[in-house]
């Protein structure tokens, strides 16, 4: 799988995991669910936030090393 298509993945998840907790949240609203948003859910978002950008400097930086690559082998 290449990288883009692993962020793209990787944000589909993402979006999907918000919207069924979002759906969720429509009739459970308690405590142990406002603990799990903020220990579980809010968390994991943050997270998946550092990790989509990561995705897109690591991609920036194939690129760059692979355009490199080539312009040495044209020698």
């Amino acid at each position: 799988m290449s990288l883009p298509a692993a962020k793209t993945r990787a944000e589909a998840a993402t979006k999907e995991l918000k919207r069924k907790w979002q759906g969720l949240l429509t009739s459970w609203d308690d405590e142990v669910s406002q603990t799990m948003t903020k220990n579980g859910i809010d968390p994991i978002d943050q997270e998946m936030s550092r990790t989509l950008e990561a995705f897109e400097r690591m991609d920036a930086l194939i690129r760059k090393a692979s355009a490199e690559c080539q312009e040495e082998s044209s020698w």
